[in-house]
């Protein structure tokens, strides 16, 4: 698959229902470009949906990809969060259940599961 983000698109959060392994790789970026990835565990998957359904609304679903939340909202979580930036050339393997992604300045990225 190829992606196509531009500044300030973001990929919903989700969960990863397959449960593979993702792998991203930033192939053309306009310079200065990034894209932040936030990543919780499988170890700390109740705990995640729990605070996502808490600070997300009614309307939402980790389930349907449809669900947004800040990065200040997922900062204050009790359960670790990791966060990668991403760059040109930089590849992301993707082992986390939950997913969010932001993008900074537009950039291309081919994706496999």
């Amino acid at each position: 698959m190829i992606y196509v983000g531009h500044e300030g698109t973001h990929t919903a959060s989700h969960f990863d229902i397959c449960g593979s392994v993702g792998h991203n790789l930033m192939v053309q970026a306009d310079e200065g470009c990034s894209a932040l990835w936030f990543m919780v565990g499988r170890e700390h998957a109740d705990k995640a949906r729990k605070y996502w359904h808490k600070h997300g609304g009614g309307n939402t679903s980790l389930d349907q990809d449809n669900f947004s939340i800040s990065a200040e909202v997922l900062g204050l979580a009790d359960f670790p969060i990791y966060v990668f930036e991403q760059e040109l050339g930089d590849l992301v393997m993707v082992t986390y259940i939950y997913i969010k992604l932001l993008n900074f300045r537009s950039q291309v990225k081919v994706l496999t599961k």
